[in-house]
């Protein structure tokens, strides 16, 4: 093979690189107006510069919505966690203001009341419905012996 068979595509590359580094020195002196070539040649190469901008447009925006869609799940992923959070904040909220006559009750409990009071928690209940009996976390080291009175001033 010849040398400029086999170089035909880099030869055709510095052909071209050569004619617009030509035209570039000649187009970069300063002039009042366009010549007629470079009038015929902008007005033949102004419809393929406004297709390849088009082209490049759509393409850019087709991946800025995609970047876009990838934060708005982000940033939908990290509202439904604040949503959660509120949510939460606002249950409690609520259970506090349930219990206001509950511990309203157990305060005059406590005010009006002239024998000693012990809190305690219940631990475990009678299977059934009723609850006659039930144990709690209070025993004889705390004072509390078999057949005391329970009084029950909240339900917490």
């Amino acid at each position: 093979m010849s040398f400029f068979r086999r170089n035909r595509e880099r030869m055709m590359v510095a052909f071209v690189a050569i004619i617009l580094i030509i035209l570039i020195g000649v187009t970069s002196t300063e002039r009042m107006a366009l010549t007629k070539f470079e009038r015929i040649l902008g007005n033949l190469l102004r419809p393929i510069g406004k297709v390849s901008i088009t082209i490049s447009e759509r393409i850019s925006d087709f991946f800025s919505g995609i970047k876009n869609i990838v934060n708005l799940k982000e940033e939908n992923e990290m509202l439904k966690k604040q949503v959660s959070l509120l949510e939460e904040e606002n249950r409690n909220y609520l259970n506090i203001i349930g219990k206001t006559d509950y511990l309203r009750n157990e305060l005059r409990l406590l005010e009006n009341t002239k024998y000693n009071l012990i809190e305690a928690q219940v631990t475990g209940k009678e299977p059934g419905n009723w609850f006659n009996r039930f144990t709690i976390d209070k025993g004889l080291k705390d004072g509390v012996e078999k057949g005391n009175t329970v009084v029950q001033g909240i339900q917490i």
